[in-house]
Formats: C-alpha cells, structure tokens, sequence
C-alpha cells in the first residue's frame, strides 16, 4: 500500500473562482439566481430545492464572498444582449 499524502485528503481549490462555478451550476440547475434564492430562503418561501443543495449553495455564497466574489459575475445574460448591438452616433 502507497503512502497517503495531505493531497490525497484534501481537494486545493482557487476561490472565488471555484464557488462562483458552484453558484452558476445551481442557478441553472434550479432556474433562480443566487439573489432570488437568498431573498426567498430569508422569506421562508418554500423552494422545490433539496436540503442538501440548499445547505451548500449557502456555504458557496458565504466562501464565494469571504474571498471577495462579486455579485455581479454571477449575473447570467438575458437573450438580449446589448454588447452585440452596434453604436449609433
């Protein structure tokens, strides 16, 4: 048997990097943004999201801004997007 190293126990990550995939993940998982899912989980709204994916898409926020995460990166693009349209002068 191999000897087992700290690599082999612990998963090294890049944040905010790693917890801002996370977050996009269960936006387009569950069709709400983070901000909706955060607005509605304080209003005690009940939302069609397994305890456990509540649970860490909760912890994912709270790692994706302690690594200082901006909000609007989580933003997901309309199907309008005015960086496609040309200037008119």
């Amino acid at each position: 048997m191999g000897k087992i190293t700290l690599e082999d126990l612990i998963k090294v990550v890049q944040q905010p990097e790693h917890s801002r995939q996370k977050l996009i993940a269960y936006q387009e998982k569950y069709g709400i943004s983070t901000v909706e899912f955060v607005l509605w989980h304080k209003e005690g709204i009940p939302l069609p999201i397994t305890d456990k994916d509540c649970k860490d898409w909760q912890f994912q926020l709270e790692m994706f801004l302690a690594a200082e995460g901006d909000m609007l990166e989580l933003t997901q693009r309309g199907r309008f997007d005015t960086q496609s349209l040309p200037l008119i002068a």
